[in-house]
């Protein structure tokens, strides 16, 4: 189950109405001169069928909880982040049928053939989240045509729906 909550609307770009939290992961926090660890929770807003990164503060108690079910994936459904993962590095988060969110980030290296590695965070709640790094050999061409291609045969997919979905650092 996960639980409900509505954000306290915000300047700061958090969205309005209701939102179904899907992930909490640690993150440092300033106040002030200080800063202190606390929560980032990444929260799911159905009717926008958007993502946000809310830190636990902003998030008051709402109503009820929805099935884990309405968190799992029912295509197969890519989300590149906003942010990038480095000068030539590009990073985000998939789900299959049926499979909640991972991350990926494909990365040039000095590699003949495409290689790639499976790590699974151990943190405060792991959750089974694997991140996917792909070490892609210089000379190819590095785009989101050829990411969706390698994910199609790792996952035997057809085709990747482009959906706006929670940034790969919020789930790490």
């Amino acid at each position: 189950m996960v639980e409900k909550r509505l954000p306290e609307p915000s300047e700061g770009g958090i969205l309005a109405g209701h939102g179904v939290i899907i992930w909490r992961s640690s993150c440092f926090v300033e106040k002030g001169r200080w800063g202190v660890f606390g929560w980032l929770y990444v929260v799911h807003f159905p009717q926008s069928d958007t993502y946000d990164g809310v830190e636990e503060s902003r998030l008051p108690p709402a109503d009820g909880v929805v099935p884990l079910a309405s968190c799992l994936g029912r295509d197969f459904e890519i989300s590149y982040d906003r942010d990038g993962a480095g000068p030539a590095a590009i990073a985000g988060t998939f789900r299959v049928p049926g499979g909640f969110w991972n991350t990926f980030v494909f990365h040039p290296a000095a590699v003949e053939e495409l290689a790639y590695e499976i790590r699974i965070p151990v943190r405060f709640y792991s959750g089974g989240i694997a991140k996917y790094d792909f070490a892609v050999p210089q000379a190819a061409l590095l785009d989101c045509r050829y990411i969706e291609e390698v994910l199609s045969r790792v996952f035997d997919a057809r085709q990747w729906r482009h959906i706006t979905g929670p940034q790969s650092g919020w789930l790490c």
